[in-house]
């Protein structure tokens, strides 16, 4: 059982890395490409490297909205976490916020009984 199972919170999202890794490479082969084009002499050349290029650029754009999602559901899961630390601390800290009063208690002087 997961920490999130208990809390009732969404589980995690997946490492995104991997995905960004494809990204890198995708782009670095696109670049690649780009270069070698630079370089034809003869139109053949030119249609091939273009077929290729349509090719590995395939869904780029595709791939960054998917990386976005990725990211608005980490942030996501995150708000959740940190919402139900907020919600600890007005339990068991209510002045956590008030700031101006005196007894205003700042998060870095709260010692957690962990």
């Amino acid at each position: 059982m997961r920490s999130e199972d208990l809390v009732e919170i969404s589980q995690p999202p997946p490492y995104n890395c991997p995905t960004i890794d494809t990204f890198v490479k995708q782009s670095k082969e696109l670049e690649s490409l780009v270069n070698d084009l630079c370089k034809t002499n003869t139109l053949e050349e030119c249609s091939e490297i273009a077929k290729d290029l349509d090719w590995f650029s395939g869904d780029f754009a595709g791939n960054f909205e998917d990386c976005r999602t990725m990211c608005e559901d980490i942030r996501g899961w995150g708000g959740e976490w940190k919402q139900l630390a907020k919600a600890l601390l007005d339990i068991h800290y209510p002045d956590w916020k008030i700031e101006g009063s005196e007894d205003h208690i700042k998060i870095q002087d709260i010692k957690f009984n962990l």
